[in-house]
């Protein structure tokens, strides 16, 4: 059974999945919208950046392996959930924001 596995940029906007998972339920499709919060993530990204800072830039530090993130995102795949956070790091900053914005 293929499930047919999509992605959602990150920059679309909380009304947009939510507007998007409402359609789907209207539609009774199979498809279910998970929101991966990824922590920082050791990736060529900051390798293919110019920077003008006297040091490299880097994610913030604790800095996870992309194995672990691809981890989560699989899981996140194969379990009903609305909303994964992968690190504790990650829980801290949402929650945080959530309390103190």
């Amino acid at each position: 059974m293929d499930s047919g596995h999509q992605s959602i940029e990150p920059s679309v906007p909380t009304s947009a999945r939510v507007s998007i998972r409402t359609e789907l339920l209207h539609e009774n499709s199979d498809v279910d919208v998970t929101m991966v919060q990824l922590p920082g993530v050791n990736t060529p990204q900051f390798e293919h950046c110019r920077g003008h800072l006297d040091e490299h830039p880097q994610p913030v530090p604790p800095i996870y392996q992309p194995e672990t993130t691809a981890n989560g995102i699989h899981w996140a795949a194969y379990n009903d959930r609305r909303e994964l956070y992968v690190g504790r790091p990650t829980l801290k900053t949402i929650w945080g924001n959530k309390i103190a914005p």
